[in-house]
């Protein structure tokens, strides 16, 4: 297995395109190669990893900063594992911070990227990223569905001698979980497809894929709630699935490209304008 711990929480989404376009870790030459000092946020599955995947930034005096991706063995000298994930939501994924501290990366170990270019190389990481990431949220979105359905359909409430699918509110409730995910699986599906391949990687394409991650998150956070409001107070016990459903969704939208940064993308594009268009903000 190969986790990569690319994440740079101090750098725009965007820009920093999952770490690969800019980072805070830097880079120094030495012989035959480089020493990387620094910290990463959001190593994915540390602890079951057999190679550690990263970037830094190495002023290169005559290409200016340079991007270097490098993969490295987990007990490399200097490399430490923080064990720090300790969240509401998404904790299985062990997404432990790494501390670099003159990490020895060789010369011929690393791959050169142009930081803040969204070339191919980019493109495509992205592609993969944005092209199914939302799809797991609307997993966990459909298996709050069917609990909530589950739960009620023959739960009877004193003094009403029906169940509560006989409630108009409930069956509102469920129309809407599902026309929305069906919504989202239709633009989750599309993408995928069009992004299949070298030919889905033009501009307008990629908008529409941060568009669909977009709104599948949002759609899985609103079909969760959805299914909280049916269960009801029984949905925060400990014991059910509803209630971890609950957490994990929400970090769905915390996925890169996502929130206002996404929004600026799309409306940029709308406008003609290029995505690293200055200034952002007067």
């Amino acid at each position: 297995m190969v986790f990569a711990a690319v994440t740079d929480p101090q750098v725009d989404s965007l820009k920093g395109i999952t770490g690969l376009g800019y980072t805070t870790v830097k880079a120094t030459k030495t012989d035959g190669g480089f020493l990387v000092n620094g910290r990463k946020g959001f190593g994915t599955n540390s602890p079951g990893g057999d190679l550690f995947g990263s970037t830094a930034i190495y002023d290169d005096p005559d290409e200016g900063e340079v991007a270097l991706i490098f993969l490295l063995p987990p007990d490399t000298e200097g490399l430490t594992c923080l064990n720090d994930w300790n969240t509401m939501g998404m904790r299985a994924s062990q997404s432990h911070s790494w501390e670099l501290k003159d990490v020895f990366v060789s010369e011929e170990g690393v791959i050169r990227h142009k930081p803040w270019v969204w070339d191919e190389f980019a493109k495509g990481l992205w592609a993969w990223h944005g092209g199914s990431f939302g799809s797991v949220y609307l997993g966990i979105a459909k298996a709050a569905r069917d609990f909530a359905i589950d739960q009620t359909k023959g739960r009877t409430r004193i003094p009403f001698k029906h169940p509560e699918s006989f409630s108009p509110g409930h069956q509102f409730l469920a129309a809407e979980m599902d026309i929305a995910l069906n919504a989202a699986w239709t633009f989750q599906k599309d993408i995928a497809v069009r992004l299949d391949g070298e030919n889905g990687r033009d501009h307008g394409t990629l908008m529409d894929a941060v568009g669909m991650q977009y709104f599948c998150m949002k759609t899985a956070q609103d079909v969760v709630n959805k299914a909280m409001d049916m269960v009801g107070g029984a949905g925060l016990a400990k014991g059910r699935p509803l209630e971890r459903y609950y957490r994990d969704v929400r970090a769905g939208t915390m996925h890169p490209v996502g929130g206002f940064d996404a929004l600026e993308l799309i409306g940029k594009h709308a406008f003609g304008l290029s995505h690293d268009v200055e200034p952002r903000y007067i």
